[in-house]
């Protein structure tokens, strides 16, 4: 049960294989041994294992290979434990569906190698029967694969299943107001990683140049998050993290409420803080965390306000900041107010003025906010995005991969929503940028970019001369 695939995506690595081997040593110790123990058979006492005896002669005993015999195995047991947890780590927690196929085949391997290498008064010599046991393992090993979605098979599950079937009541249209239909995306996409193989099978059914067949909008939506994720947590195995999504607001204070309340509403911050929740859900704080923050454009409508009355309605304030921009007006904060001759009212910003703001700020309050301890050394990857939900923030797992794509050494990682570069995949392209060695006011912050509209790439034109900024 514990090394069944939904299982196996819930949780991290290494609380699998702890999981593992507690109920590994609950059942011997309560269930296995106490059973032996009121069995017949020819251990002292004329039962099956004597298991009071055993201690008896481990502690008080002069029988001292039978003391290291045991320190022997526990040692054993500790190096397995260690290969098991790296090759989790490696191949992910499905890595655990053939631990046991591998660890039966070395303990037969080592039994036979000892009768044969060592004296034939140890191990076990091969016999007609020897074929017999081989043959079952590989049906063990192949079946293992199949269940875990490692091996796909003509008819087999992964291929077969028919997504139709599986949420045939999905809209073949994408409407940002309805909000059981953005969180729809998130359920396919967990449907998708709970079958390893389906993920790579639907890609390639669906996303490749060849497919003959054009996914429904809310399919792609669903591949895309649940390719995102897989990637991040590939990206969160090796490096720590902690990721930062800055989006302005003018002008949002019908579409940040629910539709319910209003004709256009979106809900988006909560629906920004739902998919940023589910996209880091299963990776550990250690090795990635994540945070909003909103920032008022000088929205005549006060969007702060309802921002705020949100966070502290589901309080959020460790995880959501409300900033406003004209505060850089009011502390006279010369990069903004000479440099770019922001005033009041912030009529000059167009969006640009925020997200500068907003990672500015970022820059500034990052000594002071980044996690201690084990988040001490957390890499910041700051994201610019639109306030609405245009983009699903559950797509940030492609971006941070971007960043990473090349040994960490991508400065920038941008996403496109509305257009495909000539030989770039669809829905994302990493750019590299030029730092200015001469000004770095953000020397360890790396920028990610989602949405990249009009307005976003006139801000970065118009900063070309301020690209150490970045």
């Amino acid at each position: 049960m514990l090394q069944s695939k939904d299982l196996a995506t819930a949780v991290s690595p290494a609380a699998l294989a702890s999981y593992i081997g507690a109920c590994g040593f609950v059942g011997a110790a309560g269930v296995v041994l106490p059973v032996a123990q009121l069995l017949p058979g020819d251990d002292c006492g004329g039962v099956y294992e004597n298991t009071m005896d055993s201690i008896y002669v481990i502690c008080f005993g002069r029988e001292w290979s039978v003391l290291v015999l045991l320190i022997a195995t526990g040692a054993a047991t500790v190096v397995q434990a260690v290969s098991l947890n790296r090759m989790l780590h490696q191949l992910g927690a499905m890595g655990a569906l053939l631990r046991g196929a591998y660890s039966d085949f070395l303990v037969w391997v080592g039994v036979v190698s000892l009768h044969y290498g060592l004296s034939s008064v140890y191990g076990e010599p091969l016999t007609a029967s020897s074929a017999g046991q081989l043959l079952g393992w590989l049906l063990f090993l192949l079946g293992d694969m199949i269940y875990g979605g490692l091996l796909c098979v003509p008819g087999g599950q992964a291929e077969s299943r028919h997504w139709d079937e599986m949420f045939p009541d999905r809209p073949k249209s994408r409407d940002l107001t309805d909000s059981a239909e953005t969180m729809q995306v998130l359920r396919m996409a967990d449907a998708i990683l709970a079958h390893h193989g389906m993920l790579d099978e639907l890609k390639r059914r669906y996303l490749t140049p060849s497919a003959a067949v054009e996914p429904d909008i809310l399919l792609r939506c669903a591949l895309s998050s649940a390719d995102a994720k897989s990637r991040l947590q590939k990206v969160t195995r090796h490096s720590s993290i902690h990721l930062i999504c800055i989006f302005p607001m003018f002008a949002e204070h019908n579409r940040i409420l629910s539709k319910s309340t209003h004709e256009h509403g979106q809900d988006f911050l909560r629906h920004k803080v739902w998919q940023l929740q589910w996209l880091f859900s299963g990776t550990e704080a250690r090795a990635g965390t994540w945070e909003l923050v909103a920032v008022d454009d000088g929205c005549p409508h006060c969007s702060k306000n309802y921002a705020c009355a949100i966070v502290d309605e589901e309080g959020w304030q460790d995880i959501v900041t409300i900033l406003d921009l004209e505060t850089a007006v009011t502390e006279d904060i010369a990069f903004f107010t000479k440099n770019r001759g922001l005033t009041n009212a912030c009529r000059e910003s167009c969006a640009g003025g925020a997200l500068l703001y907003g990672t500015w700020w970022v820059a500034r309050e990052w000594d002071r906010r980044q996690p201690k301890g084990d988040g001490a050394s957390k890499i910041p990857l700051v994201v610019l995005t639109d306030s609405d939900l245009s983009v699903d923030m559950s797509l940030c797992g492609h971006l941070v991969a971007g960043i990473f794509a090349c040994a960490g050494r991508t400065p920038i990682s941008c996403g496109v929503r509305k257009a495909h570069l000539p030989g770039a995949p669809p829905g994302a392209f990493v750019m590299h940028a030029q730092n200015n060695s001469k000004r770095k006011p953000l020397p360890q912050v790396r920028c990610l970019k989602i949405n990249f509209g009009q307005r976003q790439a006139s801000l970065l034109t118009r900063s070309k001369r301020h690209a150490g900024f970045f």
